[in-house]
């Protein structure tokens, strides 16, 4: 997990807005984490996005 936040605030200074780390192995994971409140992984976001 270390590498994964290493390179989540990378890849958000060389100009990325918003990152989602999530599991590969929950069923559905990608569309829980987009399409519902509250998610199912974790964000890292460069500013602050209206929803």
């Amino acid at each position: 997990m270390v590498v994964k936040v290493e390179n989540s605030l990378k890849a958000l200074n060389q100009g990325v807005q918003k990152i989602h780390i999530i599991s590969g192995e929950i069923k559905n994971a990608l569309l829980t984490e987009l399409e519902t409140e509250e998610g199912i992984g974790t964000v890292f976001q460069k500013q602050s996005l209206d929803y």
